[in-house]
C-alpha cells in the first residue's frame, strides 16, 4: 500500500493542501448572527497625501507645464502639444490626492491655455467660439480621466477599509481563540481534582464493599450503582486530560521532548496493547531495518494510539486493521487502514477540528468527544509533520502520517 503511496505521494498533497486549506492563522470561528457589524476602520494615510497638500501641489504642477512651455519658447522650440502634459498633471494629481485637486489642477490647466497659448495671447477668449471648440475636446478627456481616477479611488479606499476591518477582525478571533483556550485549561484544572476525589471515594466504598460477607438486601444496589459512578468519572478523567493536552499543545505549555526513536517498535507495541484490548488481531507491515526518528516518543505514541483506536473503533468487528511504516531519505511514513464507512469529503476538511464528529458516528453507541484527531494533528504539526486522511467508498479509510527524520521545531 505505501508502494503506491510513493507513487503518488504528489497528487496526495495536492489533494491534503486542498482538504486541509489555511486555517493556522485563526482556528474556525463564526459569528453570532446578532453580533453588530464592525464600522469602518479609519484609514492612516500619510501627511504628504492629504488635501492640504493636494492642493497647492496641483497648481504647482499645472504651473510648471506652462513653465517647461515658456523655456522652450525662450530657446527657439515651439511646443503645439500643452494638452498632453496638462492630462498626464491632472492624471497624476487625481491618482495621488482625488478628484478635488484633479478638478482644480484641471480649472487652471484650462484658463492658462485660454490666457497664454490661445492667441491673442495675455487675455481670456472663453467667450469666443472657435476657443470654446477648441478646449471642449481636451475638457471632455480631461473629465473622461477624473471618472476612471475617481472609480480606482473609491475602489481603492473600500478595499483598504475592508483590510483594516479584517485586520480588525482577525484580532479579535486571536483574542477570543486564546480565551478559549485559557478557559480550557482553566476549566479542566478545576474539574480535575473534584473528579479524582469523586473516583477515589467511589474506588475506596467499593473496596470495603466487596469485602464485606454479607450485607442488608436493601442496600445491594450500591454496588451496582458505586461502578457506574466510577466508570463515569474515569470517562471524564479522560476527557479532562483531553482539554489539558489540546490546550497545553496550542499555548505551548507542554513542549516536546526531542530524542531519537524507533518507529517500529513503536508500531508494535501499540498494535500489541490495542489489539489485545479489542481482541482483534492487527496486521503490521513493517520494514526489516529499523526506523530512527528524532520525535517526542510518548506524543509519538499517542498519536499512533488515537489513529488506531479509531481504526478498531469504526470498523466492523470481523475486519483487518492494517499498519504500515516506511521511509524516505527524509521522512517516516505511517498509514493506518480500516475496512470502516467512507468519509465523505465534506466531512474530511472539518475531521481535525476540535470537537468535530461526524453525523454517522454522532448517532452511532462509540464513545467519543472528538479531541483524538485534533490533538494528533497538533502534535504532528509541532513535529513538523502533516497528517491526513484518504477515504473512498468500497476502498475503507487510511490515516496518512508524515513525518521528518531530522527534529524540526515549529512554534506552536
Amino acid at each position: 500500500m505505501l508502494k503506491s503511496f510513493f507513487s503518488s505521494r504528489s497528487a496526495m498533497h495536492s489533494n491534503y493542501q486542498q482538504q486541509t486549506r489555511p486555517k493556522n492563522a485563526v482556528r474556525s470561528q463564526r459569528r453570532s448572527p446578532n453580533s453588530v457589524p464592525h464600522a469602518p476602520c479609519p484609514i492612516h494615510q500619510h501627511w504628504w497625501l492629504s488635501l492640504f497638500v493636494g492642493y497647492p501641489m496641483a497648481l504647482v504642477l499645472t504651473s510648471s507645464v506652462f513653465l517647461l512651455v515658456f523655456l522652450q519658447q525662450m530657446v527657439g522650440i515651439s511646443n503645439y502639444f500643452v494638452g498632453a502634459p496638462l492630462v498626464f498633471v491632472v492624471l497624476l494629481v487625481g491618482w495621488i490626492w482625488g478628484v478635488g485637486p484633479a478638478c482644480l489642477a484641471l480649472l487652471s490647466g484650462v484658463l492658462m491655455i485660454d490666457y497664454w497659448i490661445l492667441p491673442p495671447a495675455n487675455s481670456f477668449k472663453l467667450v469666443l467660439w472657435p476657443n470654446v471648440l477648441t478646449l471642449l475636446v481636451l475638457l471632455v478627456l480631461q473629465l473622461i480621466t477624473l471618472y476612471l481616477v475617481a472609480i480606482h479611488k473609491r475602489n481603492q479606499r473600500r478595499l483598504f477599509q475592508a483590510e483594516a476591518a479584517a485586520r480588525q477582525q482577525t484580532q479579535e478571533l486571536e483574542q477570543a481563540a486564546q480565551l478559549k483556550d485559557h478557559f480550557l485549561s482553566c476549566a479542566s484544572h478545576e474539574l480535575k481534582t473534584p473528579l479524582t476525589t469523586i473516583r477515589g471515594q467511589a474506588q475506596l466504598a467499593l473496596r470495603r464493599l466487596s469485602r464485606q460477607t454479607a450485607f442488608p438486601a436493601e442496600y445491594a444496589y450500591l454496588f451496582s450503582h458505586l461502578e457506574k459512578i466510577e466508570a463515569q468519572t474515569h470517562f471524564l478523567r479522560i476527557l479532562v486530560d483531553d482539554l489539558l493536552n489540546l490546550s497545553s499543545l496550542r499555548t505551548g505549555k507542554l513542549p516536546l521532548r526531542i530524542a531519537p526513536c524507533d518507529l517500529n517498535r513503536l508500531c508494535r507495541e501499540v498494535a500489541g496493547d490495542l489489539g489485545t484490548l479489542a481482541e482483534r488481531p492487527i496486521d503490521l507491515h513493517l520494514p526489516s531495518t529499523p526506523i530512527i526518528l528524532a520525535a517526542d516518543e510518548g506524543r509519538l505514541t499517542q498519536v499512533l494510539s488515537n489513529l488506531t483506536a479509531n481504526a478498531l473503533k469504526y470498523s466492523p468487528p470481523t475486519t483487518m486493521v492494517r499498519v504500515e511504516a516506511d521511509q524516505t531519505p527524509t521522512q517516516a511514513i505511517v498509514a493506518i487502514h480500516n475496512e470502516g464507512p467512507a468519509i465523505p469529503r465534506s466531512q474530511r476538511e472539518v475531521l481535525f477540528e476540535p470537537f468535530y464528529r461526524g453525523p454517522d458516528v454522532q448517532s452511532s453507541p462509540v464513545p467519543g468527544w472528538g479531541l483524538g484527531l485534533a490533538i494528533s494533528k497538533e502534535i504532528v504539526d509541532q513535529h513538523g509533520g502533516r497528517i491526513w486522511v484518504e477515504s473512498s467508498k468500497g476502498q475503507g479509510t487510511t490515516f496518512l502520517l508524515e513525518l521528518p527524520l531530522e527534529p524540526v521545531y515549529q512554534s506552536p
